[in-house]
C-alpha cells in the first residue's frame, strides 16, 4: 500500500465511525449537556467528586475545573471545549449504548449503506450511474 492508500482507507474509517457515534447518538433519550459548567459538573460526577483527576483527563489545571464548576468562568478556550464535547459524549448514558450494540449483535447486526460510482478512474467519462451498496 503506498502513503496515498494508507491516507485514503484512513478517511473512509473515520466517516464510518463518524457514522456510527450519529447513530448511537441519535438513540440517546436525553441531550447531552451544552454548556461548558454542566460538562464539567457532569464529568466530575464520573470521576466520584474528584477534580483532580478530571483535570488531568481533560488537560488542564485543578484551579481551572474549580472555576467552571463553580461559575467564575463560562468560556472556554478551543482545545478545553474539544476536550469538554469529546468526554461528555464518550461518557453520555452507557446503558442506552450497551442496549443498541446488544440489540445489534443479537439481530441481524448493522446495515451500513453507501454510495458509489463505477468507472474507469480519474478520468471516467461523467454520468455514469451511481449505485446504492447495503450491506
Amino acid at each position: 500500500m503506498t502513503a496515498d492508500d494508507v491516507k485514503r482507507t484512513a478517511r473512509i474509517r473515520a466517516k464510518i465511525l463518524d457514522g456510527l457515534a450519529r447513530a448511537e447518538c441519535a438513540l440517546f433519550t436525553r441531550p447531552a449537556p451544552k454548556s461548558a459548567r454542566a460538562q464539567m459538573k457532569f464529568l466530575c460526577t464520573r470521576e466520584k467528586g474528584s477534580t483532580k483527576s478530571l483535570a488531568e483527563r481533560l488537560g488542564v489545571s485543578r484551579k481551572t475545573v474549580q472555576r467552571y464548576l463553580s461559575g467564575a468562568s463560562t468560556k472556554p478556550n478551543k482545545r478545553l471545549r474539544a476536550a469538554l464535547v469529546q468526554e461528555t459524549e464518550s461518557e453520555w448514558q452507557p446503558q442506552v449504548r450497551a442496549q443498541a450494540r446488544q440489540r445489534a449483535a443479537s439481530s441481524g447486526g448493522l446495515v451500513i449503506s453507501c454510495r458509489a460510482c463505477f468507472g474507469l478512474g480519474p478520468g471516467a467519462p461523467k454520468g455514469l450511474p451511481i449505485i446504492n451498496l447495503s450491506s
